[in-house]
């Protein structure tokens, strides 16, 4: 029979923002693949759609859908806020905002949340936006259990209060330097691991995914940012080996998406104004841009559906399930009280931006948010006294699985979308998979199924 209890006494989670499985060599990554070499290897994980962080990031804190968590997309329109834009999740003050107006920032508690109901606690060290740690564990700010570290956005430091005064008596304060902060942000998980004794840690890297965006995947910049990465893993295991946790911590390796190459820009706001489809309509911009309109059954829906093929830099059209022409909302999870009318995905090499309140649009070389291999194929793996070693697992799986095995091991009973991977389990049956190949409007799709759980192998424009 299959032992559930978690013998180990720490999970760690480590996300690489951007990382493809493809990028990972032993020349430039040899302590990712030191630890694959040991570890359940999930050879057919893959990501949320819209495959964007803060989506992402999101789906691992609740291990449930974006409709159930409500964030949809890296902005989202809080209609509960008033405001006439949308909210923008890197942003720790919008999210504090959210949690003001509507009693917490995602509609479904997350990892930091369910622990800390339970007596337990979580650390979390984020070396990106503000808006990451702050998804995954909200409970360390209004005094909760647990603690949040932001090594990039660091104002705070951490939350509560008396961690920042711990990391700024021992370590001072982060650098600039990108690479710096990384090593900083290791040695404060470390710390706080020793101090804290949390039964679940993540530690999330910006990079490659920060470098991929300005000089592009596969370039030597976001090489070398990934080779930086590498070694920053490499210091965590050193550092766990040092606390004596080499042997009782399970130490998860993740990634949240991919990244593409990209050659063309539109503006979607100023395009949509040109064409007259202004007035009552938002729109973020982004890999995958959501647009939302100020009455949801406003017929203009269609008309812009129509619009919209005719561009094109249009690649898969996402819409609220019923409305025409269009791939539902629902295949990719995303139907919810916070969902916009439409999803436009771009065609290959284009994305979406507009120039901020004191920024120019950003000239990116990379980005990520479709259903392209090269966006939605990601990197899973876990190894550790809880799971097998040395193995190749071909069933789907993504980060919405992370916290349902994790819970399941500390004995947390909640309402998870994902599953359970008990294909990882000393023991554990190996879960059958189906795939299902789908014609839809202007799209063709792949996805599998395992044990009730949807998995988007691919979904791209057929035009």
């Amino acid at each position: 029979m299959l032992d559930a209890v978690r013998r180990a006494a720490l999970d760690v989670i480590v996300v690489f923002d951007g990382l493809a499985p493809a990028a990972i060599t032993p020349e430039r990554c040899p302590w990712l693949c030191s630890v694959r070499d040991r570890s359940s290897r999930f050879t057919a994980a893959r990501a949320q759609l819209p495959s964007v962080t803060r989506v992402n990031a999101a789906t691992l804190a609740t291990g449930v859908r974006p409709g159930r968590h409500g964030l949809v997309g890296n902005s989202i329109r809080v209609r509960e806020l008033g405001l006439d834009r949308a909210v923008w999740t890197s942003d720790r003050h919008d999210l504090l905002a959210v949690r003001k107006a509507c009693g917490s920032i995602l509609l479904a508690p997350t990892v930091g949340e369910l622990l800390a109901a339970a007596g337990r606690r979580t650390v979390v060290v984020n070396t990106g936006s503000a808006g990451v740690s702050l998804l995954l564990d909200p409970t360390a700010h209004g005094g909760g259990p647990g603690i949040r570290v932001n090594t990039r956005d660091a104002d705070p430091l951490a939350e509560p209060a008396w961690a920042a005064g711990e990391l700024h008596a021992r370590f001072g304060a982060p650098a600039d330097d990108r690479a710096d902060q990384l090593r900083y942000a290791v040695d404060a998980l470390a710390y706080l691991i020793e101090a804290h004794q949390p039964d679940v840690a993540v530690l999330w890297l910006t990079e490659p995914d920060a470098s991929q965006h300005r000089h592009g995947p596969g370039s030597a910049q976001s090489l070398a940012a990934l080779a930086t990465a590498d070694a920053a893993l490499g210091r965590l295991v050193d550092a766990l080996e040092a606390l004596g946790h080499a042997d009782d911590t399970n130490l998860w390796v993740a990634s949240d998406h991919g990244s593409s190459p990209m050659t063309g820009r539109v503006n979607l706001a100023e395009e949509l104004a040109a064409a007259g489809f202004g007035r009552g309509i938002s729109c973020c911009d982004d890999g995958t841009s959501a647009i939302w309109l100020d009455d949801p059954a406003d017929p203009v829906a269609e008309r812009l559906v129509a619009w919209l093929r005719r561009q094109p830099w249009t690649g898969v059209l996402f819409g609220a399930d019923g409305l025409p022409d269009t791939v539902p909302l629902s295949l990719i999870g995303a139907v919810g009280p916070r969902s916009p009318q439409l999803f436009v995905g771009y065609a290959p090499g284009w994305y979406s931006a507009q120039a901020g309140p004191t920024t120019d649009a950003p000239d990116w070389h990379g980005c990520h948010g479709s259903g392209y291999r090269r966006d939605v194929h990601s990197v899973l793996q876990v190894t550790g006294p809880d799971y097998r070693s040395d193995v190749d697992l071909t069933a789907p799986a993504g980060l919405i699985d992370v916290l349902p095995t994790i819970a399941a091991g500390l004995g947390i009973d909640a309402d998870f979308d994902g599953r359970v991977l008990t294909e990882a389990r000393p023991g554990g049956p190996a879960p059958a998979a189906t795939t299902t190949r789908l014609a839809l409007p202007g799209a063709r799709a792949t996805v599998n199924r395992v044990a009730g759980v949807s998995y988007v192998d691919e979904i791209v424009p057929d035009r």
